[in-house]
């Protein structure tokens, strides 16, 4: 289990590596309101997970792998991948860049002054959003979970361009060669 490990969080750091230099090109040169930058952002995820599940796939299983363990051994990647992501997210918006969660609060403001809702409404809103939501643990959490779903559904279609499965002569010699082992 111990070399296991070190294989799904190597790969896990490798899958998640590109999406935090994303985010840090993104805070860097001021892109977060640029709406195409979250599709490139995407098409990177799609793109890393693509090339790790194959390169997993060639170097661990030796070019043979089914549809299922493709896609059980990449969600445990992206389960090592999503924490990484997490403590980065912590430690980005409680020691990197702070001033961003207050500029998420004020489009959140302007959010839900279009909204036209009361005084009241909108106060309590904001507070709640100010207190619970936009909190370096809050947000790194719901980074955990975003990229778990996403990886997921990526993973899901990855995976079928991926897999390779060895013919039965294949299959048999392997076993025996693990057997032996």
């Amino acid at each position: 289990m111990n070399g296991n490990f070190k294989n799904y969080l190597s790969y896990g750091t490798v899958m998640i590596a590109p999406m935090i230099l994303m985010s840090l090109i993104i805070w860097i040169f001021n892109l977060g309101q640029n709406k195409s930058i979250g599709w490139i952002s995407i098409l990177v995820f799609i793109i890393t997970i693509f090339f790790v599940q194959k390169h997993f796939r060639d170097n661990v299983y030796d070019g043979f792998i089914s549809y299922g363990k493709l896609y059980g051994k990449t969600l445990l990647m992206l389960l090592f991948g999503a924490v990484i992501m997490g403590i980065y997210t912590y430690v980005f918006y409680k020691w990197i860049a702070p001033e961003e969660l207050t500029k998420m609060l004020d489009m959140v403001k302007i959010q839900l002054y279009e909204q036209e809702l009361p005084e009241s409404q909108l106060k309590q809103a904001y507070e709640y959003n100010e207190k619970y939501i936009m909190i370096p643990g809050s947000m790194a959490f719901f980074s955990v979970i975003t990229t778990v779903f996403q990886g997921v559904i990526i993973a899901l279609i990855t995976g079928i361009f991926v897999k390779k499965k060895a013919d039965s002569y294949t299959e048999i010699m392997k076993e025996l060669k693990t057997e032996e082992e």
